[in-house]
């Protein structure tokens, strides 16, 4: 679709150029010419042969169409296709010196980090070198190797050493070939990345378990039957002393049936009779000196008989 005011694409597919990205324009403008078999036109001049003329009208229709309206008056002077291009390269075009100062400064800033996806910084890499041309400089092969290393983080520094231990000589060592080593890099980084993400989240799972089961084990201890607590040493009053409770002695109670310390009456070991179904069961008044009193609460405790 053609634009008759700013730029759009024509029916070839080019973005009708307006003032920028020359470089890029240019080289899409130069495939479509070779795809309509009139390239030929850019490099040659035969305007005396009747088949070049041809060729060349076909050739600046395509190179007009490719043009915004807005920027049409800078060829409409032009006798040939090659005249067009040429017009537009020399006004749009930056070269000499400070472009290519600029362009190559462009180009050293470039850096990567780690969280960089690689085949998109390639892209960065590839238009900052193709606008360092445009300016008119040629940097050879190992000039832009060394350059696009440069632009790496330090953990793709082994790259360089594999590149320079396979390479007979540096002077072999392509662009292209760079960039299939730090790809190559960049996916064992990936791999080890994930394996030992997968390992982390095993032994995490692993950890997770064993924690569950360290519960569920102290859980089944502390729900064992424990003896409750009271005010005579951890054994209710009535529990006989052959119960199976923890039967550790209290050294800081005394009992009142044998004056002994460590157990309470109630659990007396000298008792013949058993308190397991009645806690205030009678005693021998006569031969103890005691009798059970009912307290509140509804424990018991002897208390000497006032004697007569």
């Amino acid at each position: 679709m053609e634009s008759s005011g700013g730029s759009g694409q024509n029916r070839y597919g080019v973005t009708q150029f307006a003032g920028t990205n020359f470089g890029n324009w240019a080289y899409r403008v130069r495939i479509v010419l070779e795809e309509q078999g009139v390239d030929s036109v850019l490099t040659e001049d035969r305007q005396q042969d009747k088949a070049w003329k041809a060729k060349d009208a076909k050739a600046k229709s395509v190179v007009v169409s490719c043009i915004a309206d807005s920027h049409l008056e800078h060829v409409k002077d032009c006798a040939t296709a090659k005249a067009m291009m040429d017009k537009l390269r020399n006004t749009f075009e930056k070269t000499g010196l400070s472009a290519q100062v600029s362009a190559r400064r462009k180009l050293l800033k470039l850096k990567a980090t780690d969280k960089d996806e690689l085949s998109k910084f390639f892209v960065k890499f590839e238009k900052a070198v193709g606008d360092l041309r445009m300016a008119g400089a040629e940097p050879n092969s190992v000039e832009l190797v060394t350059t696009l290393l440069a632009a790496m983080p330090a953990s793709y520094d082994g790259v360089a050493s594999d590149i320079e231990a396979s390479a007979g000589s540096l002077s072999s060592v392509t662009l292209e070939i760079a960039k299939t080593k730090l790809l190559n890099e960049e996916q064992r980084k990936k791999s080890v990345k994930q394996e030992k993400k997968m390992n982390g989240t095993a032994n995490e799972q692993k950890n997770v378990r064993s924690a569950n089961a360290t519960r569920q084990g102290s859980g089944y201890q502390n729900n064992q039957k424990q003896p409750p607590s009271n005010n005579y040493g951890g054994l209710p009053p009535w529990t006989s002393y052959q119960s199976g409770y923890n039967n550790t002695m209290n050294p800081n109670i005394k009992c009142h049936n044998c004056a002994k310390p460590g157990h309470l009456r109630p659990n007396c070991p000298d008792l013949n009779s058993s308190h397991s179904n009645n806690r205030f069961s009678s005693v021998n008044s006569s031969s103890s000196g005691y009798v059970p009193q009912r307290f509140p609460g509804g424990r018991g405790r002897g208390y000497p008989i006032n004697e007569t």
